[in-house]
């Protein structure tokens, strides 16, 4: 009964997973970390494949193929079935990864092996469970999907093969150097252990290019969010205080977008966007301004 029960708390931890993403709810995305049994046959995979039994390791991830294939296909359905709503913060957070995800992971996934290795650490495993979420991104790949965000899915999906290849890196380390393997074994299989693990090494070496991209990526995004935000507030002088702004860097179409919303006049718009052209070049600047009215009141003298 082994392959029921774990398919159904799978199932029950993306639903809690997906509620938990829909609600903007940490907490509740939590309880889905802790309920999901995917762990067990990730670092079953990495035991087999460091005592060279490739053949069970094989069916231990071709289970955790099957999981991840079934838990995005029941967030989806839940997604389709919840109201339309935009995606929270909590989906966006696991669709832009970066290299201090694979850090994380490798640590993470190197203290879950060491754990099961080791009885006296085994409370240990919660927490791992937490830091190397796997149900959550699969979850957020889920919705992204139904909302028709492929490229937000594919960031997502990115995360969780990202926690997943380093915890079976990490687990195939720390079996051989405690002892959990046999010399003997390693000995004896030591080139097809060497060949699998240069394969693994590979796959964490691509993806860990593919998230410093990502987090360099990310660091220019900011630097140069944070430097078009200095020059509106410049702009906008005495007036920063008495208007609302809303700066967008967007790439894809090379525009700068100032959004405006007060009561008074801005300064002159001329000078914003010139401004704003020296520092992104051969990107647009539209400036919308939302002119509010200020609310008045009429007192009526009451009749004599």
């Amino acid at each position: 009964h082994w392959a029921f029960r774990f398919f159904v708390m799978i199932t029950l931890s993306v639903i809690v997973a997906v509620m938990g993403l829909s609600l903007n709810s940490a907490a509740v995305v939590i309880g889905a970390m802790l309920l999901a049994p995917l762990m067990q046959p990730v670092l079953a995979a990495g035991a087999c494949i460091s005592m060279a039994l490739f053949s069970k390791s094989l069916v231990a991830l071709g289970r955790v193929a099957a999981a991840t294939t079934w838990a995005i296909a029941i967030a989806y359905a839940i997604s389709l079935v919840l109201p339309e709503a935009p995606l929270t913060s909590e989906i966006l957070a696991r669709t832009q990864p970066d290299i201090k995800d694979l850090v994380v992971a490798l640590a993470a996934g190197t203290a879950g092996a060491y754990a099961t290795v080791r009885a006296d650490t085994s409370s240990s495993l919660p927490g791992v469970a937490v830091a190397v979420a796997l149900v959550p991104p699969l979850a957020s790949v889920g919705v992204a999907l139904e909302h028709g965000e492929q490229a937000l899915a594919f960031g997502a999906l990115l995360l969780y093969m990202t926690n997943l290849s380093a915890i079976v890196f990490a687990s195939i380390a720390v079996f051989v150097l405690t002892g959990f393997v046999p010399p003997r074994r390693i000995s004896d299989h030591l080139a097809r252990l060497t060949l699998a693990t240069v394969v693994l090494v590979g796959l964490v070496i691509v993806i860990g290019l593919q998230l410093y991209q990502a987090s360099v990526e990310s660091i220019d995004r900011n630097e140069q969010q944070v430097l078009a935000e200095a020059i509106v507030t410049d702009w906008l002088g005495d007036l920063d205080d008495e208007m609302d702004r809303t700066v967008s860097i967007r790439r894809d179409s090379q525009q700068v977008v100032v959004e405006l919303q007060g009561f008074d006049d801005p300064p002159d718009q001329d000078t914003l966007v010139t401004a704003l052209q020296e520092e992104f070049p051969g990107y647009d600047v539209p400036v919308q301004v939302i002119r509010l009215q200020r609310a008045t009141t009429t007192t009526i003298a009451p009749p004599e």
